[in-house]
């Protein structure tokens, strides 16, 4: 009699124990999550480049795809996308994997500008709201439709907005402020509550500049999601932060944790190791939201 007892209560713990195993697996599985990756590609149209360059541009296009297909993003928000072979290229070897691939930023087929440079692809249909073109510029920048983009997507009935966007390069502090504000402009506009709006590109604001950076994170009303447990650097002269993932929660409970990382080889190490083709002069980010 004793055995018996002891062998049902083997069995009771054993079948609690699978029990609490099975509820935790698909306690996972229904976890809101999902995983963006941003990066300045450094694809420049072909007008900039020599035929050597633009050969060795082919062959990062080509790279950057056999990385990135070895990684699992949900969404990929790519800057400097300029370049129209690069973006053939990148989109030959990624479509099966990213099936909605979108028109980079106010693209337009004939023009003497270059679109906005900044080109979405994700595993998850989105809807474009909204894509505006900044009203300030200066220098080279203005050769190119620099803006911003605003698309909606739904995962697991939840609602949330991607915002891509590229801002003024160099010291010219004053176009960049007044980007921010058409940015800000174009965030308010489409703000829905619960919805959040992530944030993401080549903001140019170098995070060692404290006022700016301020001025940035404050004109925005967003929070910077990078918790530093990657690189400490976004450029390749590893000396500062220029590439961002903000958020705007717009009052949902959310998490989102980014990081910078490296994608291939150290642009730096081109110089010394030739053989060694590096991807971006960019580091990315990579970014996980969980709702």
């Amino acid at each position: 009699m004793k055995k018996i007892i002891i062998y049902l209560i083997l069995i009771f713990i054993s079948f609690n124990t699978n029990s609490q195993v099975q509820e935790s697996y698909i306690s996972d599985l229904e976890k809101d999550t999902i995983k963006l990756l941003s990066w300045n590609i450094k694809m420049l149209p072909d007008i900039y480049y020599d035929k050597q360059t633009k050969q060795k541009q082919a062959k990062r296009s080509k790279k950057i795809t056999k990385e990135l297909l070895q990684r699992q993003y949900d969404i990929i928000i790519l800057q400097e996308a300029f370049n129209f072979n690069s973006r053939r290229i990148i989109k030959k070897h990624l479509k099966t994997k990213y099936p909605y691939i979108y028109k980079p930023l106010n693209y337009k087929a004939l023009s003497i500008k270059g679109n906005g440079g900044v080109w979405i692809l994700s595993k998850i249909p989105l809807t474009k709201i909204e894509e505006i073109k900044y009203k300030s510029c200066s220098g080279t920048d203005c050769l190119a439709r620099k803006g911003a983009v605003i698309m909606q997507g739904i995962n697991k009935k939840q609602k949330f907005q991607i915002v891509g966007t590229h801002l003024q390069s160099g010291k010219d502090w004053r176009s960049r402020k007044k980007q921010y504000e058409d940015l800000n402009f174009l965030l308010n506009k489409h703000k829905t509550n619960n919805v959040p709006q992530i944030i993401c590109g080549d903001m140019n604001c170098d995070s060692n500049n404290k006022q700016e950076f301020t001025s940035m994170i404050n004109i925005l009303q967003s929070e910077d999601t990078n918790k530093k447990e990657g690189l400490n650097y976004s450029n390749y002269r590893k000396n500062k932060i220029i590439d961002y993932v903000l958020v705007r929660k717009n009052n949902l409970n959310i998490k989102v944790n980014s990081k910078i990382i490296l994608i291939g080889n150290d642009w730096a190490i081109k110089n010394n190791y030739k053989q060694k083709l590096s991807l971006s002069d960019h580091l990315s980010l990579e970014s996980v939201i969980i709702f």
